[in-house]
């Protein structure tokens, strides 16, 4: 009876501690997919806020886009540095249950991983839905879609519009290697 005892709460400490030494690796993991997204993309990520939670964290990120201008006559929308806030929630593994809602089938939302962030941007010219899954080898897989993006041109009354763009990608450990596929109805 006592080695049941001590088998259920060793389990448990495990169960309860887990969550909180992953957040710390996630948060140390963040910070660098942060300086890589900085170094290998034309995108400026600052995290403004990050917040470490017990079975979860929260982190407020600045995100700015600037085109790569080739030549003078480019009319690309981003040359004004076009940025926005967003907040994401990042949830601790090794098991990660994120849904709220005690109707949803258990298995649905419920994964083996590191961490997994959901973001969801719902504005007049953005909207956007992502999920990241954070695995242990390293490894990212992400997924997007952006219902619509409205953006303007330069010129007055005119802007660029981008109708269920949808993305998926696997990156592997440090951006060595990925693969992906984009999608868009119209643009």
């Amino acid at each position: 009876m006592k080695k049941a005892l001590i088998v259920v709460l060793l389990f448990a400490v495990i169960a309860l501690g887990l969550p909180v030494v992953d957040g710390f690796w996630v948060q140390k993991k963040y910070y660098r997919l942060i300086t890589l997204v900085n170094q290998r993309t034309p995108m400026t990520v600052d995290i403004i806020d990050y917040h470490h939670g017990w079975f979860s964290s929260t982190a407020t990120l600045q995100i700015s886009a600037t085109a790569l201008k080739k030549n003078t006559t480019s009319q690309s929308p981003l040359q004004n540095n076009y940025q926005f806030i967003l907040k994401e929630k990042l949830y601790h593994g090794p098991i990660i249950y994120r849904s709220s809602n005690p109707a949803d089938t258990f298995g649905k939302y419920l994964t083996w991983a590191l961490a997994l962030s959901e973001i969801k941007v719902n504005q007049p010219d953005l909207k956007l839905n992502t999920l990241a899954i954070y695995h242990y080898n390293g490894n990212v897989d992400f997924r997007f879609e952006c219902p619509s993006l409205v953006y303007p041109t330069g010129n007055l009354n005119e802007t660029y519009n981008i109708e269920k763009l949808i993305g998926n990608f696997k990156l592997s450990k440090r951006f060595k290697h990925s693969q992906g596929k984009i999608s868009a109805a119209s643009v």
